[in-house]
């Protein structure tokens, strides 16, 4: 058993603990949280703030070999004719990168990770990692149904190399809505998809226009679209939605107030993802956090990949969102990314028989409870 403390503890299921103190197993149990007692032995105390360990809600480890290769800020048709260049090169998979992302996120205290997986590439270093991984298999029809029934069978023939894992859409300009529908029908507990990363989807599904539009078009030689003259999350939205699961709707970083106001409206199971640093590294458009928080929406964090982030790490995530209270932005790190990967029995708060792993921050603004710039993460358990 380890007795742990620091300035202060912030256990996300209750208010920040000054002084507070941690007893925690080997195994990485709670066993005890509270405030210290005057001096106390064999105490481990730490300048700084802890917090549970961090929910990356949205990465995509088979793409870390693919760090600094892509073009910054020239939007996301670019970033995609790109990514497609590289696998036509049919380079493979570089495992030791894929395992140094893996490394690199126990390090930066991440204990649970929504990961996409087109292919098996990841399966082996998961199972072997010290993080907790649900991958999503990640499937597309380019509106073909011969395409869809090829893509499922693949998919299928995928599950059982994966722990925990579920159907993914990859994004409504890859997916019809029958398609998309069909993985939300077929996948267990929880299901996920990209929604709105780029203003030219909206432009796809109200008049099968714009730069999306070009870029499926060219790929796949006359491509058929009909459009619904709905916006993209307003026309797949509506048929998944009875669905009893966990939807995770990843980047939305054009979704605007009325269709939060919607989505929020017709369940209570929608978690929004959002990646602000991968925003800001493909187009330099982030999303806007406030017009969630208007309609109390569950926001989670994610980093998406090493292609679109210098780094794998929620704290940096964390940061960009400085005008929000540090504890609120800390539920959207923990707790809110543990319940929509169904981890929260075990993960996403410091609470006694919780085995949520423990993060040091330092270099914490204590007169404004803020992160700073030169804050950091340590991992402590």
């Amino acid at each position: 058993m380890r007795k742990i403390s620091a300035n202060y503890i912030f256990p996300v299921s209750q208010g920040p603990i000054k002084n507070g103190l941690i007893e925690i197993a080997d195994d990485g149990k709670i066993l005890t949280i509270r405030q210290m007692k005057g001096e106390e032995a064999d105490v481990e105390y730490y300048s700084g703030v802890i917090v549970p360990g961090f929910v990356n809600a949205h990465c995509h480890l088979e793409l870390s070999q693919y760090k600094g290769m892509l073009s910054k800020g020239r939007g996301l048709p670019q970033f995609i004719k790109e990514i497609v260049s590289y696998y036509r090169q049919e380079l493979g998979f570089d495992m030791s990168a894929i395992k140094n992302a893996d490394e690199e996120m126990y390090k930066n205290g991440i204990v649970c990770v929504g990961d996409i997986s087109a292919f098996t590439a990841t399966a082996e270093v998961k199972k072997q990692s010290k993080i907790y991984y649900h991958t999503f298999l990640e499937g597309a029809d380019f509106f073909s149904v011969e395409a869809g029934n090829k893509n499922l069978g693949k998919l299928r023939n995928m599950q059982d190399l994966f722990d925990n894992a579920s159907f993914y859409a990859h994004a409504p300009y890859s997916c019809s809505v029958d398609y998309i529908k069909k993985l939300a029908e077929l996948t267990d507990k929880i299901f996920a998809i990209h929604n709105q990363e780029d203003a030219s989807e909206n432009d796809l599904y109200k008049s099968a226009r714009g730069e999306l539009w070009n870029l499926m078009n060219k790929r796949l030689g006359n491509f058929d679209f009909q459009p619904t003259g709905k916006t993209s999350l307003m026309s797949y939205l509506p048929k998944i939605v009875d669905f009893d699961k966990n939807i995770l709707l990843v980047h939305n970083v054009y979704t605007s107030e009325e269709e939060i106001e919607y989505a929020e409206s017709v369940s209570d199971r929608i978690f929004w993802v959002l990646n602000p640093l991968s925003n800001r590294y493909i187009s330099g458009v982030l999303p806007d956090a406030h017009k969630f928080r208007r309609y109390n929406a569950k926001i989670c964090l994610g980093t998406d990949s090493l292609a679109s982030n210098n780094a794998l790490n929620i704290l940096e995530e964390m940061k960009i969102f400085e005008d929000i209270e540090f504890e609120e932005v800390l539920q959207w790190a923990t707790i809110n990314g543990a319940k929509a990967l169904n981890t929260d029995t075990w993960a996403g708060t410091i609470d006694v028989t919780k085995y949520p792993g423990l993060n040091l921050i330092t270099n914490f603004d204590f007169i404004n409870f803020k992160l700073t710039e030169k804050s950091r993460i340590k991992k402590l358990a």
